[in-house]
């Protein structure tokens, strides 16, 4: 191969792992997080202003529940305990809704012969779409102070296939990945 071609395949490689992410999370530095080790849950409305959502998947008693179920499951292998009553902290979720407009890119990587020539090149695109966009938040509040004390989201685009257990898990899991934050 070329060291075009290399430097292509190269780019393509670079440009793919910039994709990985990391939850959008924003927390309280002087909270103990150390000291958590049960949970229950709290009603999502549990004070905060009440915030309308159209889609009717997003408020749906189904969703809550895989919800609650991915949740908890999630805590718990890592070691956090569901209560009843008393617990260290209390978890709640909401969702909202946005429409978002996407500039997407397509790039296509080429390697081959054109006439007497060997080469390669690369093809970008660019088109905007509009589309609806969900997101999933999840709080972590102390149960004593009743504080807010993390707060993780993940944004993504409304299709049927992003509410079955399997995404909404993979969701959940996603955006827990930060909690317990990690301190520097």
């Amino acid at each position: 191969m070329t060291r075009i071609a290399l430097l292509s395949i190269g780019l393509a490689l670079v440009l793919l792992a910039g994709c990985a992410y990391r939850p959008a999370v924003e927390y309280d530095a002087q909270a103990d997080f150390s000291a958590y080790r049960t949970f229950q849950w709290l009603d999502p409305r549990h004070g905060e202003e009440d915030v309308s959502v159209s889609h009717p998947v997003l408020d749906s008693p189904l969703l809550t529940n895989r919800v609650r179920q991915a949740v908890a499951n999630e805590l718990e292998s890592r070691g956090f305990r569901q209560v009843e009553e008393n617990a260290d902290f209390l978890v709640t979720y909401h969702t909202a809704q946005a429409e978002r407009e996407y500039r997407g890119s397509y790039m296509q990587l080429g390697y081959g012969h054109w006439g007497r020539r060997w080469g390669s090149g690369v093809v970008v695109d660019m088109w905007p779409r509009t589309f609806q966009e969900g997101t999933l938040i999840i709080d972590i509040v102390d149960a004593k102070s009743g504080d807010l004390v993390w707060r993780g989201w993940r944004d993504a685009e409304l299709t049927r296939r992003n509410f079955d257990q399997e995404r909404v898990t993979e969701a959940v899991r996603f955006v827990l990945s930060e909690f317990p934050p990690k301190r520097s």
